[in-house]
Parts: C-alpha cells; sequence; structure tokens
C-alpha cells in the first residue's frame, strides 16, 4: 500500500511539473496552448498511421518471397530471359522497362523455382526472373535467381 502512495504522488507530482514545463498552467490553466499542443500530438499521430499505411500498402507478400543473399551492394531486376550462354556462364534478359541486361553467374549463383533450389544449367529463354545482383569488375554477378516458367 505503502509503494501505491508513493508511486500515485510521483505520477501527481510529475503531472503537475509537465503542465507548468508546457506552459500549461500559470496558477491558472492556459486553455489555448493545451489544445493546440493536443492538436499537434493528434496530427503527429495521423502522420505516423499514414507513414504506416503506405508503408503497409508497398509490403513485400511474404509467402511470395524468395530466398535471397543479402549484400552491402546488392541490386534487383525483373525481366524475361532473352538468351542463356551456360558455358559462358552468363544470360541476358529483358526488363519490365524494356533494357537489356546481360547477367553472370558463378558458382555462389543460386537458381529457385518454386520455392526449390535447382542448377543454373535449368534457366531458359522465357523465363520470367527476378535476380538479385551484384556489380563486381564490371560485371553483373548474379546472386540469385528467382524464375518461373511462361508457359
Amino acid at each position: 500500500m505503502r509503494r501505491f502512495l508513493i508511486v500515485v504522488l510521483v505520477l501527481v507530482v510529475g503531472g503537475i511539473g509537465l503542465a507548468f514545463y508546457q506552459d500549461w498552467l500559470h496558477l491558472t490553466v492556459n486553455r489555448g496552448k493545451m489544445e493546440a499542443d493536443t492538436e499537434g500530438a493528434k496530427e503527429k499521430l495521423l502522420g505516423l498511421g499514414k507513414t504506416n499505411q503506405a508503408n503497409a500498402a508497398g509490403a513485400v507478400d511474404p509467402t511470395r518471397e524468395k530466398p535471397q543473399v543479402k549484400g552491402a551492394g546488392l541490386k534487383n531486376v525483373t525481366g524475361r530471359v532473352d538468351k542463356v550462354e551456360s558455358a559462358d556462364h552468363r544470360f541476358s534478359i529483358t526488363t519490365t522497362d524494356h533494357k537489356e541486361v546481360t547477367m553472370h553467374t558463378d558458382r555462389s549463383s543460386k537458381l529457385w523455382r518454386n520455392d526449390q533450389e535447382e542448377v543454373m544449367e535449368r534457366l531458359q529463354v522465357g523465363d520470367e526472373v527476378d535476380v538479385a545482383y551484384d556489380l563486381k569488375d564490371g560485371m553483373n554477378l548474379v546472386t540469385t535467381v528467382s524464375a518461373n516458367r511462361k508457359e
């Protein structure tokens, strides 16, 4: 009981101190200042809500997300495979904004199809792909490819 009373006393004294600090009290209540601060707090909360809604609208569906290797300079591109040159460890895609990009692979490059890892040689012309890559020695070096076969 004693601790409860101490907590209540601290909260009351803290509330009064806050009211004086915020200039809500001058032995009388400054209602204009209190209302302005309340409106400002509401606007900030509404702004945070809108920011969260915008972030949620752009969020990725976790059931569709493919495993990706994280890297400092990792970039992503989406498009359709136009040419596969397995012997040279590269393939070309046309991106969704109609640019042709050549991608290079190495032993660490991974191909994912239907949430299953496959060998890179199974990539085919016409596959719809999401590619994560790093720019290394002037080449687009693939870390992961998520592919869907277009029928």
